[in-house]
């Protein structure tokens, strides 16, 4: 039992810290020096708990089921084991259900006094239960940002957020070319822009307004009146976060972020916006398609109420 385990859902990672630094959760978008990373996680929970480690449990998918190259190269490091779900319609099977299995294992064996999980689905929420009723003593590890379940938080026995120094040592952005300017020139230095997405695509919103004429029109148009409920809601948060920001920020504050062009928020305001959008909503970590809405919506209060000041 002297010894601790680390699990990780890499899915929640990757996703998480790319939209951490490119307000994104593409997983492409970001790539990562994964030996360093598990070497640091490693040494945090063993200063936190005095205890050696076990192994590191590391969960991803793959479309094959097989590992893939950046799989094999975690797979390959010393006192990690990979455990590989699939990909399903761009979406993870079996990951959740591996973490939860390992933590009920490693619990009923007494093979491990400390868990250190990082992950956010609520899904694993009872393999974290049962390891405690078996005497295990469970971190929740995070990465800053709206990404966590509540009921998964109030779960463990400590929550921690893991500061953006000790990612930023480990993860960087992908560089590409220059998205095209409108005159069709991409110009000459790299970099890559944020992909942000925009809320109210009107391709996607008419696609949903034809189905509603079909037979199963009733229904479809009752979810989009609760997906507008949602949005709106979302907007309004935006919004009411743009104006207590106005009220609270120095006249050089609001000059320099006036400034600035786009949709995306600077990353510490945007951690700002979103706790504030958590709070005021309480749904937005399960819904995440909204904090583009968020943003919009405090884009457009304070561009239009900063214009009128």
């Amino acid at each position: 039992m002297d010894r601790f385990a680390i699990f990780v859902d890499v899915g929640y990672l990757v996703a998480s810290v790319a939209e951490l630094l490119t307000a994104s959760p593409e997983r492409s978008g970001v790539t990562c020096e994964y030996a360093s990373l598990v070497s640091d996680l490693v040494q945090e929970a063993g200063r936190d708990c005095g205890l050696p480690v076990l192994r590191t449990y590391w969960y991803d998918a793959s479309l094959t089921g097989l590992p893939e190259h950046d799989q094999q190269t975690v797979a390959d490091l010393p006192g990690v084991r990979l455990r590989l779900g699939r990909l399903v319609r761009g979406g993870q099977k079996g990951v959740d259900s591996r973490i939860v299995r390992d933590l009920i294992v490693l619990a009923h064996d007494r093979a491990m006094a400390s868990a250190y999980v990082l992950a956010g689905d609520e899904d694993i929420r009872e393999g974290m239960e049962e390891a405690q009723d078996h005497g295990v003593r469970v971190v929740l590890w995070g990465v800053p940002g709206i990404n966590q379940s509540r009921v998964l938080c109030q779960q463990a026995d400590e929550h921690r957020i893991l500061p953006d120094e000790f990612w930023l040592r480990h993860f960087r952005l992908v560089e590409r070319p220059c998205e095209p300017s409108p005159d069709g020139r991409t110009g000459d230095a790299p970099g890559r822009r944020p992909v942000v997405a925009r809320p109210h695509d009107p391709s996607m919103r008419a696609a949903f307004q034809e189905a509603a004429r079909d037979r199963d029109g009733e229904m479809v148009a009752a979810w989009l009146a609760e997906v507008d409920a949602f949005e709106r809601a979302a907007r309004e948060a935006g919004a009411e976060f743009a104006r207590v920001l106005l009220v609270e920020a120095t006249p050089v504050e609001v000059e320099r972020l006036a400034r600035l062009t786009g949709w995306q928020v600077p990353r510490e305001l945007d951690g700002r916006l979103l706790r504030f959008a958590e709070e005021r909503l309480g749904f937005l970590w399960e819904r995440p398609e909204l904090k583009a809405t968020v943003r919009s919506g405090f884009w457009e209060e304070f561009r239009r109420s900063a214009r009128s000041a």
